[in-house]
């Protein structure tokens, strides 16, 4: 990977805490670390109950593109958020480990793990400015993630049912 791509995943991330501090939710930034494709984030939160409220509310502060679809990702990728996976690895979204971008997972297990839920955010946030910054609307993602996302080839047709519900 290209030092300037690590560079700008760093700059990002520390854009995306600063702009979470605001809300009082992330106390202090600390030193961010880069080793080997990983972002290190030492940061201190207060004791955040999740919900998918205060989840949601956090996909739209970090920037996300089309935070509606990323909701309904995590809703169908954590079983509403009762999976394993999520309730072990903090892991809504069932991102795999990368190998080809820098990552806030802890873990060099399959499936990433992080230390807080919003860390899955900014990976994701991550993923989504390595694979999909030139996106324009919400049925190029769609379809994007159908190609290079998901498995199952009903995804977006079950992404789209869970987003009529969050009206």
């Amino acid at each position: 990977m290209r030092l300037s791509s690590i560079l700008f995943s760093v700059v990002m991330t520390i854009m995306f805490f600063k702009t979470l501090s605001i809300d009082k939710k992330v106390n202090k930034i600390d030193d961010i670390v880069v080793i080997k494709d990983t972002v290190y984030l030492p940061i201190k939160y207060d004791v955040v109950e999740f919900s998918p409220e205060e989840f949601y509310a956090s996909i739209n502060e970090s920037g996300i593109k089309f935070p509606k679809v990323v909701m309904a990702q995590a809703i169908l990728e954590s079983g509403n958020f009762k999976s394993e996976l999520f309730k072990q690895n903090s892991n809504p979204f069932g991102m795999m480990r990368p190998r080809q971008r820098p990552t806030t997972s802890i873990d060099k297990e399959q499936y990433a793990k992080y230390e807080h839920w919003k860390h899955s955010i900014l990976d994701y946030w991550i993923w989504q400015h390595s694979y999909a910054k030139t996106i324009k609307n919400e049925e190029e993602y769609l379809n994007l993630l159908q190609s290079i996302y998901a498995e199952d080839k009903n995804y977006t047709k079950k992404l789209k049912r869970i987003m009529r519900r969050l009206n």
